[in-house]
């Protein structure tokens, strides 16, 4: 299934059908966890920070804004990481602050269709959503939408923090440095025929200081799901 939008991502319901779409961290709290994140403090950049409003800001950001019980197919967080963890620096963002935030999800008005919007991280405020065009590779008559949605109410949100928190021992032993890059909700895919909610860092190996990334991926009841930190 082809879905355009501003954005481009992939997804697969379990009958294999494809979907693409074009358009647009020692406390062990969630204060803490957040204060020991580099650059916890953020910058005037933006308004929102993991030191302030944690790591699932983006998933409260939007329930607030769609209401809890609003149907979602994607999410996605970006987050500073400073320059020294940076691959490819144009603009610096400092540590631990929101670089974007976007949400692609039902439209009241027709729940066959999808809408997406992203954020102003400037003032935390959703700008104007814009309408997702959907096509479907194979049998276009089978497809239900609903096989790619799931109600925000369904995540377990606070689990993202405590996994945060859990893996600092890991992270510290494998990183000189290290910092949490991205938190999505990522829909079905290839391989993949339930949504997770991925966490993502950005870290230089102790070893050779080369830069790397690992992550983790939890299932909408918080356990996990897979863990290739420090591997």
């Amino acid at each position: 299934m082809m879905i355009q939008s501003k954005s481009r991502f992939l997804i697969a319901a379990p009958l294999c059908v494809a979907l693409a779409a074009c358009g647009g961290e020692a406390d062990t709290g969630a204060e803490g966890a957040a204060a020991n994140m580099p650059g916890a403090n953020g910058s005037a950049g933006s308004s929102l920070t993991l030191a302030d409003n944690g790591p699932d800001l983006c998933f409260k950001a939007a329930a607030e804004k769609l209401g809890a019980d609003a149907k979602v197919s994607k999410l996605s967080a970006s987050f500073g990481v400073g320059e020294n963890l940076e691959q490819y620096v144009v603009v610096s963002t400092p540590p631990g602050e929101l670089k974007s935030c976007s949400v692609t999800y039902q439209d009241p008005e027709d729940p066959r269709k999808l809408r997406e919007m992203g954020m102003d991280v400037a003032t935390g405020e959703f700008k104007e959503s814009q309408p997702v065009e959907i096509s479907v590779f194979g049998d276009a008559a089978s497809f239900s939408l609903d096989d790619y949605l799931v109600p925000l109410s369904s995540i377990n949100t606070s689990a993202i923090n405590d996994a945060v928190v859990a893996q600092q021992d890991k992270l510290g032993a494998a990183y000189s440095e290290h910092a949490l890059s991205r938190v999505t909700l990522d829909d079905p895919g290839p391989g993949r025929a339930k949504h997770i909610v991925s966490l993502s860092f950005a870290g230089r190996v102790k070893s050779n200081d080369v830069l790397d990334n690992s992550g983790l991926g939890l299932n909408l009841d918080g356990s996990e799901e897979y863990n290739n930190i420090g591997k």
